[in-house]
């Protein structure tokens, strides 16, 4: 019965080893060569925006000085209304 107990402990022992491996297993490849991870700029850098940079041109710019925002409260419909109105 020990015997029966010491080799089955034996075999899952090997087994585990097994899978684990014994040595020393990287899962990526090391090398010895340094890489960048950058690309070098030359100057002057010409940049040509694309249509869709374009279009979304105005959108994060400030709203102009002489912009009023009046919000008023419609008792028929019991909501608010915004106006925006320039000058």
């Amino acid at each position: 019965m020990t015997r029966f107990f010491t080799c089955r402990f034996l075999i899952v022992f090997l087994f585990v080893a097994a899978i684990c491996g014994g040595g020393s297993v990287f899962a990526q490849e090391q090398t010895n060569s340094a890489k960048k991870d950058s690309v070098p700029v030359t100057a002057p850098f010409k940049y040509t925006p694309s249509n869709n940079d374009l279009a979304r041109l105005g959108i994060f710019e400030p709203d102009p000085p002489n912009l009023v925002r009046t919000f008023v409260y419609d008792a028929a419909t019991n909501r608010y209304i915004l106006y925006e109105r320039i000058g």
